[in-house]
């Protein structure tokens, strides 16, 4: 009876859900269009506890961005969309706040979204988004123009409208075998048999 205890101990013990970046950027196929120019929309997840200030990405297969109006705490006058600035083909968005210390988006908020790019490609092997450390010193700023650092997000490229994935599927999963290894070894140790 003890060691199917420790068995499940130990898959519970060893085991954890998955922890997201404080920051998720998601750039996504927006659903039902049929071209030939497609719409990709950005977003962003942000965590209880974080705020964003500025982003910026370096893209290519995004031809155009147009801000989300509809957030009053992105600026349109200070966010710029430049084709090919370094000449290596990726295009750069850089998306700021209307002023040090406006919140774009303060977690927790999840989808929170950003504006649109425009795109011939309705396929995310055409689609690429990169970070901006090394070109252009920072990726994702909280409100007072802090950059912070490439632990605290993650970039996805998604061929729709991303749906929630259930983070704690692994987890439930090894509960689920814990208690059914714990079942078998009692009715053995019981001396349970089944005949035909």
């Amino acid at each position: 009876m003890r060691a199917p205890l420790l068995v499940l101990v130990a898959l519970l013990g060893g085991s954890s859900p998955a922890l997201a970046a404080p920051f998720d950027i998601l750039v996504s196929l927006d659903p039902g269009q049929t071209g030939p120019v497609y719409d990709w929309s950005l977003t962003i997840d942000v965590e209880d506890g974080y705020s964003l200030g500025a982003v910026q990405l370096l893209v290519t297969g995004l031809d155009t961005f147009a801000v989300n109006t509809a957030n009053p705490a992105i600026s349109g006058p200070d966010t710029a969309f430049t084709i090919t600035p370094l000449g290596d083909c990726r295009n750069f968005l850089t998306l700021n706040n209307t002023a040090t210390g406006v919140e774009i988006a303060a977690g927790p908020i999840t989808g929170a979204l950003l504006g649109t790019f425009t795109s011939t490609f309705s396929t995310t092997s055409s689609i690429r988004v990169f970070d901006a450390d090394a070109e252009a010193g920072g990726t994702v700023f909280n409100p007072d123009y802090e950059v912070l650092p490439s632990s605290s997000y993650s970039i996805q490229v998604v061929g729709a409208a991303p749906i929630p994935e259930p983070r704690y599927l692994g987890f439930i999963s090894l509960v689920v075998a814990g208690a059914t290894i714990a079942q078998v070894s009692r009715s053995r140790s019981r001396g349970v048999t089944r005949r035909a």
